[in-house]
């Protein structure tokens, strides 16, 4: 997958609860919630792995 289509799909996931950014092949993630946390990988699946990891459930999100 190329890197505008890897993107796209984090962004189209993710992007209520994160804004996803690549920069100089460095893709992040940044929480629109609690502390707003930086996730950040230079792989598309990685960081997807990471803010599954991070993303809160519903009844912790909704207390922030």
């Amino acid at each position: 997958m190329r890197r505008r289509e890897a993107l796209a799909q984090l962004r189209f996931h993710w992007d209520d609860a994160y804004r996803i950014a690549l920069r100089d092949g460095t893709y992040t993630a940044t929480a629109k919630f609690g502390k707003c946390d930086v996730l950040t990988s230079d792989d598309p699946d990685d960081l997807l792995r990471m803010i599954r990891q991070h993303y809160p459930g519903p009844s912790e999100r909704s207390s922030t």
